[in-house]
């Protein structure tokens, strides 16, 4: 009997025991499986991420090479536009047949044209493409030539490069220039530093100016010898010792051309007559009466009431002033939605020839 119930005993402890043991791996198999299915869903996941991913690259790239597309059409259309800028002044210069220019006669101005209705009717910009063309030519004459207040001369230096030295002092357009830096309530001294900085850029072999032929409280304190540089912008003044207050004030006075010129008195302010000629009555003649012009020195005289036995203001106006301009100056900038392009050329008025050409950032330096 005892044997009989150990033998049951055993058979229940064996049943048991496979019982456990296939809850255990029905267990483990269902982990099993709930792990394959874990990674199947975050590998799944991971398609996902990596497709969407993908997909979202390749569309931000399409975007980025149909803007880069939209750009170079824009680029194009600006450059397009610049030439035609450059075109609409020399056309303007073309129709001027009056040797003289005067203060009514220098209206030439596209003040923000809106020119996209144009464009679209010659299938050059799409429709709801807005374009706007702003453009003025001035004369450059009308301005004082900080270069003028040194005589230049032609030198060689032993190559077959003609290049232009400084010289000496040209008194007459320096001490106007004095002249014009006390009345716009600048430091005059600063006239003598624009020569010492002129001739400091050059070949210290080339033709100097004489030092002692200047008081002392005239020498030179603030210049930054920086070596070939010549004044061609207001903000080459800085080097010299101007303040970015005095170039504001100057800026639309003075002009720097490298060419021996005479300041037109038909065009220019009161105040660079008055600079050049302190004794005349009426500075401000041609601007208050912008339809008369003077068709020669004996005129400029009379209009501007210069006395006839001032013979030193005689002389000044028959070397410094003429009656027109051989150099037209023209600003424009394109305007294409965020878009913006600027332009500078300077043009010969008896050529039609661009001496000068500046774009973008380039002509940034003299808006």
């Amino acid at each position: 009997m005892h044997n009989t119930i150990a033998g049951n005993f055993n058979t229940i402890a064996g049943n048991f025991t496979k019982i456990k043991l296939q809850n255990i791996q029905s267990i483990f198999m269902y982990k099993n499986k709930m792990n394959k299915k874990g990674m199947a869903i975050i590998l799944a996941l991971f398609l996902v991420t990596v497709t969407t991913s993908l997909a979202a690259y390749i569309i931000h790239k399409q975007d980025l090479i149909i803007t880069r597309v939209k750009q170079q059409k824009t680029m194009q259309n600006l450059q397009g536009l610049s030439l035609g800028a450059l075109s609409w002044a020399k056309i303007a210069l073309s129709s001027d047949n009056n040797d003289f220019d005067y203060a009514a006669e220098n209206i030439w101005k596209i003040d923000h044209l809106n020119i996209s209705s144009l464009l679209y009717d010659n299938q050059i910009v799409e429709e709801n493409e807005y374009i706007y063309l702003s453009a003025y030519m001035e004369d450059t004459q009308s301005k004082f030539n900080v270069n003028s207040i040194i005589n230049w001369q032609n030198n060689s230096a032993g190559t077959n490069v003609v290049r232009r030295v400084p010289a000496g002092l040209n008194d007459k357009y320096f001490y106007a220039y004095k002249n014009l830096l006390s009345n716009l309530k600048i430091d005059p001294n600063l006239a003598w530093q624009t020569v010492y900085y002129i001739f400091s850029s050059y070949n210290m072999t080339l033709p100097k100016l004489n030092i002692l032929e200047l008081e002392e409280q005239q020498k030179p304190s603030l210049i930054k010898i920086l070596g070939g540089i010549n004044l061609r912008y207001p903000s080459d003044l800085l080097g010299v010792g101007y303040t970015k207050e005095d170039i504001q004030k100057l800026d639309k006075y003075i002009t720097f051309l490298d060419y021996d010129v005479k300041i037109n008195a038909n065009t220019a302010a009161p105040i660079i007559l008055k600079s050049l000629i302190p004794t005349m009555g009426k500075p401000d003649f041609f601007k208050n009466n912008p339809n008369i012009y003077a068709a020669n020195i004996s005129d400029v005289v009379n209009y501007l009431q210069v006395s006839y036995s001032d013979t030193n203001s005689i002389n000044t106006a028959q070397n410094c002033l003429d009656t027109k301009t051989q150099y037209m100056d023209i600003y424009g900038k394109v305007e294409q939605g965020k878009y913006s392009k600027k332009i500078f050329a300077r043009i010969n008025k008896l050529t039609k020839s661009i001496d000068e050409y500046l774009e973008g950032s380039s002509a940034n330096k003299i808006y």
